[in-house]
């Protein structure tokens, strides 16, 4: 929630109170031609209540856990060959394509050098250091499309519950959002994104492969919905929300984050989500 909301202010003062500072990480992957693969996602907890009894494997993201919510080499590497290999060779067989595959990505320490020997087809190129903002081609603009666009669909939740229940305030109805949520509002933000978006943002690392470049995708309408939206939910922070305020929020995610951060995503962890000592057969 952007800072100048009263639901941020008192997170730390209401008990129990979990849903503001909770995180997960989303590893998004795509081609040139606009193609984007079933996202990773990141969780603090490896069963939460919320997905008790669920099989991880059907879910429309790719299903990791750290206490932390952060990319480890060790789990970049599950990824690279769980969720990378099966979904592009899926892609490249319905495209009548050759397995030959070229992995771009940014030199983060969560990228071990050890991809480039991870698959004898499979390429690996590390972009050189500090150049993700200006080359890669997700930080292009789709990134920032699928944040604002998760946002407004939040929000809008928001508004409709409140709508359904004049009894609730906005703590009472974000407090019980959870993990099952945000991934459904993950998988409608990355539907939402257009295959001539992501195209468009492979200009500056491969100008001749984009089709009538118009600019980098931007996210004003984006934001001005959800302005207004913030506006009809209404109460402190929220009726006079500007759209800077929530420009901040959206850039705010790119940072590391806090070492207060983390201590508090690990106590959660410990806390109360996770039923790792519940072994139940997944359902569908």
């Amino acid at each position: 929630m952007p800072n100048c909301t009263y639901i941020l202010k008192s997170e730390r003062q209401a008990t129990g109170f979990k849903a503001a500072r909770d995180r997960v990480t989303v590893l998004f992957c795509g081609n040139a031609a606009g193609h984007l693969i079933k996202p990773g996602l990141l969780y603090r907890a490896a069963n939460p209540r919320a997905l008790k009894g669920k099989n991880k494997n059907l879910l429309p993201v790719f299903w990791q856990s750290n206490k932390k919510a952060w990319v480890m080499a060790a789990l970049f590497l599950d990824w690279f060959h769980k969720c990378f290999i099966p979904e592009v060779k899926q892609y490249l067989e319905e495209k009548g394509l050759d397995f030959k595959v070229m992995l771009i990505i940014d030199n983060a320490p969560g990228h071990p050098v050890a991809l480039r020997f991870a698959h004898n087809d499979v390429e690996v190129v590390f972009l050189p250091p500090n150049t993700s903002s200006i080359l890669q081609p997700l930080d292009q603009g789709v990134i920032r499309c699928f944040k604002a666009t998760y946002m407004r669909l939040t929000f809008s939740w928001t508004r409709s519950t409140m709508d359904a229940d004049p009894n609730l305030n906005v703590m009472k109805c974000w407090k019980p959002f959870n993990i099952a949520d945000c991934i459904t509002y993950i998988k409608q933000a990355m539907d939402a994104i257009k295959p001539e978006t992501v195209n468009a943002c492979w200009r500056n690392l491969w100008k001749e492969c984009v089709n009538d470049f118009k600019g980098f995708p931007t996210i004003d309408k984006e934001v001005k919905c959800i302005v207004q939206v913030a506006r009809q939910v209404g109460g402190d922070g929220f009726v006079n929300i500007l759209e800077e305020e929530i420009e901040e929020l959206i850039e705010s995610h790119r940072e590391t984050l806090t070492n207060k951060e983390l201590e508090e995503l690990i106590k959660l962890s410990t806390e109360d989500e996770d039923d790792d000592d519940e072994q139940e057969e997944p359902a569908s």
